[in-house]
């Protein structure tokens, strides 16, 4: 096509015509049906056909001219289009890179009106930015001022603002649709992420804006009054990247010299980093930075002093500015609440700074209402929604969360009527005016506010509008509020006993929720909130959520102060609700959700502290997170009283008398459904059970309480029931409606002999009067535990050193006869040695039952089957005395038993 152009070029006479034909459909391209690269690769040609026409030097450029004009005005017309045409997946449009190719040459350009020439210039240089070539962009760019420099702060303004567009940090960041990429693995979703703005890449950014500054001051032009100029300057940088003083000077010049209105911006823009992605741990990492807490906290007060300086120039420049005060007085208040949050320790000068800060904000708000009556400023609510949010908890309300926003009665929460106080301090018709612009700025903001904030932040909000019609979304979404908490659902803690309840004896709450039948029909239930891993819907996300830690983690800190928590037993996620009264009306249910064993520390303590519990809700706002709080019972701390209620008590008690010599040893556990007493409480004797011994200086040890959990082993994780499971037995309330868990007790008992020791026997504790429990009691024979069919246990019956030794003694009895006839019939040579080399050298328990073991062996034969038997048993015994549990030291009866045994079972016995 461009050989058959360039032939007809060639005709002086056909030219003229030909280059009108094309540049008519030059014109018409954007109406054909051609798809944007089929349309680049038309214009090429015809662009390559005209520069063949122009270099022949055949037809005089003014012939010309006008079909130039009309091609040169379809050609720019193209290139405008592209650059304004939306990105293919974040990259540039379709066919920009064969546009680019399309640049009319300078002799073209020159030959053109200056004004589409301008176009052409401003309109290249967009197509080369959106084909990332920013440098040929630059180039295009200075072609254009060199020969337009008229128009250069109007063309530098435009590529400004369209590099800005493709460097703007979030185009690339994981909160982008196009690289918002994931992997699941194993049931949990790992993100990708996105590719980091590099330092390398951001220095290479700054460069080039500094060389549009630089053309721009070249020109005349202050290159800090152009727009965009900041806007570029944020954009170069990642979002993790703190702006540093010298990056500033070095492309705007130093902050002692910069316009007001640069020194703002600059200043607004670090606002925004400083509150939210400059100090967030997760961008950092996002961005491929690896910044430990420390450094960001560093950047983060480095980063507030230098706003700080820039908000302070554009004050010095302009005083009576109350929207750099503004700004000022939140930058202040922002970078106390960050020193505050980096120490444990309270700030010498913190109350002074913070009421400082407050005091700014209100004459700022005065001296807006001021010039707003003086009509020098128009109706706006910034400065008011600067105050409240700094009053609920941070510049941004977004950035509120539970442990920063206000609560009621604090210092902060005074700003709250200073606002309203202020606005109302205006002409009624500007009061009126400036409520609704505030009202119409808290609800649009309620939507991005995070869930577990929401009602408390319209709560506030309404304290400030009122009534005001435009309030009414923000009234609509309190009364929900509202209604759901006062009315159809109520958090219940419940003393399970007396109250009172002394200090360091253990008593019980039962922590349930109430909801009327409406709210069980209308929601999903409450069993999830006694269980980990529940996926749920937050919005347009799904999360997991761990209801149940999270409700612990609430019962620890409601309860901690003044208050050891012994155990919390949760009730099985799938407990059937009962039916209850609530405040004399019916239509109510509740649901156990914890049985909270306490002892309280403080006998001036007056009630148990109520416990929060979070709720999940979906109202018009997007998920709401709705913050319930129990009740707070009365106790009596100082005073305790009679025993708590238990049901279903058992006591098992095992005794171990094998080691008596030293001590014997008592194991009692009693388990029961309530609070479970103390062992003075529950057993009598325990102290007298055995003659001659004594309870051990530390010998009564108390083991901790131990709660079956009524969740069962599945730890709180999610699940569901099967069709059939209907049959779970569940533990229904008592008659007081109290629902209780399981509660183990345990102690062990240590007696040691006294100086007047006794060979008496145990007598088992029993039961005290007031207590109605079943007891078993077992005791060891050997290795064996059976059950006492007595109250009243030999202390032989165990294995004990004085069953050994009297076994010993009449062993010894029985054999001395035979010893002696052993004595005299042995051959004095040849019996002695042998009896020497069966003896052992030492008579250590080893080398005893070792000896023994060969006289069975070797001379077993010898002996009567019953003699040998009771041989074997005398081996046993001494191996569990010296080697099983509660092995002592060597005695001496060893050496004689094993000569005896040797002496009888050997040649001539």
């Amino acid at each position: 096509a461009t050989a058959w152009l360039t032939d007809v070029f060639a005709s002086e006479r056909l030219a003229p015509a030909a280059l009108e034909v094309i540049a008519l459909d030059a014109m018409a391209l954007r109406q054909s049906k051609l798809s944007e690269t089929e349309r680049a690769r038309a214009i090429l040609v015809m662009k390559s056909a005209v520069e063949t026409l122009l270099a022949s030097g055949r037809v005089d450029s003014s012939a010309i001219r006008v079909p130039m004009q009309m091609l040169t005005t379809g050609l720019v017309a193209e290139a405008e289009a592209a650059t304004s045409a939306k990105a293919s997946r974040g990259g540039p449009p379709p066919g920009v890179a064969t546009l680019m190719r399309a640049m009319p040459e300078e002799s073209w350009l020159d030959a053109i009106e200056p004004s589409l020439s301008a176009r052409a210039y401003r309109a290249f240089t967009g197509v080369a930015t959106r084909a990332d070539e920013i440098d040929v962009a630059l180039d295009i760019l200075e072609q254009g001022v060199d020969k337009h420099p008229g128009e250069v702060e109007n063309m530098a303004g435009e590529f400004l603002d369209l590099w800005v567009n493709r460097l703007r940090p979030d185009a690339g960041s994981s909160d982008n649709a196009a690289v918002r990429a994931a992997i699941f693995a194993y049931g949990g979703r790992v993100g990708i992420a996105s590719a980091p703005l590099t330092r390398g890449r951001q220095a290479r950014n700054l460069d080039r804006l500094n060389r549009v500054l630089d053309l721009l001051n070249q020109r005349g032009v202050d290159p800090r009054s152009v727009p965009g100029v900041v806007a570029a300057f944020q954009a170069c940088h990642s979002r993790s990247e703190a702006y540093t003083e010298e990056d500033i000077v070095r492309i705007l010049g130093p902050i002692e010299e910069l316009p007001a209105d640069t020194a703002a911006l600059l200043a607004i823009a670090m606002q925004g980093g400083l509150s939210g992605d400059w100090r967030s741990r997760e961008v950092q990492q996002r961005f491929g930075m690896r910044r430990n807490g420390a450094e960001i906290a560093q950047v983060v007060e480095d980063g507030y002093a230098l706003a700080l300086r820039l908000i302070e120039r554009s004050l010095e420049l302009e005083p009576d500015s109350w929207q750099h005060a503004v700004r000022k007085a939140a930058l202040a208040y922002e970078r106390l609440e960050h020193r505050r949050s980096q120490t444990d320790d309270e700030l010498a000068d913190y109350d002074l700074l913070r009421r400082e800060s407050f005091e700014a904000f209100q004459q700022a708000a005065a001296s807006y209402a001021d010039a707003v009556s003086r009509g020098e400023e128009k109706p706006s609510v910034f400065v008011f929604t600067a105050w409240f949010n700094t009053a609920i908890g941070a510049s941004n309300l977004s950035e509120v969360t539970r442990d920063n926003i206000l609560f009621e009665g604090s210092e902060r929460d005074e700003q709250i009527e200073k606002i309203r106080e202020t606005i109302l301090s205006m002409t009624p018709a500007q009061a009126e005016e400036h409520l609704g612009l505030l009202a119409t700025a808290l609800v649009s903001a309620i939507d991005s506010l995070n869930p577990e904030v929401k009602p408390r932040v319209v709560r506030h909000a309404l304290r400030i509008v009122g009534d005001h019609p435009s309030a009414a979304p923000l009234r609509r979404i309190d009364a929900l509020y509202k209604d759901l908490i006062d009315d159809e659902i109520h958090l219940r803690l419940a003393l399970d006993g007396p109250d009172r309840v002394g200090t360091g004896d253990p008593f019980a709450v039962v922590l349930s929720l109430r909801y009327t039948n409406a709210v069980d029909r209308e929601t999903d239930g409450f069993a999830k909130y006694l269980q980990n891993g529940v996926w749920v819907n937050m919005g347009n996300m799904g999360t997991s959520v761990n209801y149940r830690d999270r409700l612990e983690r609430s019962i620890n800190t409601s309860l901690s102060e003044g208050f050891e928590i012994d155990g919390i037993g949760f009730f099985d996620s799938m407990h059937p609700s009962t039916e209850v009264m609530e405040d004399g009306e019916s239509g109510w249910q509740e649901k156990p959700l914890a049985y909270i064993l306490l002892r309280a520390v403080d006998p001036s303590i007056e009630r148990v502290p109520p416990v929060q519990m979070d709720l999940d809700f979906i109202d018009q706002t997007g998920p709401v997170i709705l913050a319930i709080e129990s009740n707070s019972p009365p106790i009596d701390a100082a005073n305790t009283g009679p025993a708590r209620p238990v049901g279903d008590l058992a006591i098992d008690q095992v005794l171990d008398t094998r080691n008596a010599e030293e001590e014997v040893i008592l194991e009692i556990r009693a388990r029961g459904r309530g609070v479970v007493g103390g062992l003075d409480e529950l057993l009598d004797g325990v102290e007298t059970a055995l003659p001659g011994y004594e309870v051990a200086d530390d010998g009564l040890q108390t083991h901790p309480i131990n709660m079956a959990d009524a969740a069962g082993d599945d730890d709180g994780m999610f699940s569901f029931r099967r069709r059939g499971d209907e049959d779970v037995e569940y533990a229904e309330a008592d008659a007081d409606g109290v629902h209780r868990q399981t509660i183990e007790r345990s102690w062990t008992v240590r007696y040691v002999p006294t100086s007047t020791m006794s060979a008496g026997d145990f007598t088992l504790p029993v039961t005290s009067e007031e207590v109605e429990a079943e007891i078993e009691s077992r005791y060891f024979d050997d290795m064996d535990l059976v059950v006492a069919q007595s109250p009243v246990i030999p202390l032989s019956g165990g294995n004990s050193l004085w069953t050994w030794i009297i076994v010993c003694v009449l062993l010894l009895v029985g054999v001395v006869g035979g010893f002696a006839l052993l004595r005299r019939d042995l051959d004095p040579a040849g019996g002695g040695d042998a009896l020497a080399g069966i003896l052992p050298a030492r008579s250590t328990p080893m080398g005893v039952v070792a000896a023994l073991e060969r006289i069975d062996a070797e001379y077993g034969a010898s002996l009567s089957a019953d003699r040998r038997t009771e041989l074997r048993q005398v081996i046993a015994r001494i191996q569990d005395r010296y080697f099983g549990p509660g092995a002592s030291d060597v005695d001496e009866e060893l050496d004689q038993v094993v000569r005896s045994w040797a002496k009888e079972a050997m040649p001539g016995g």
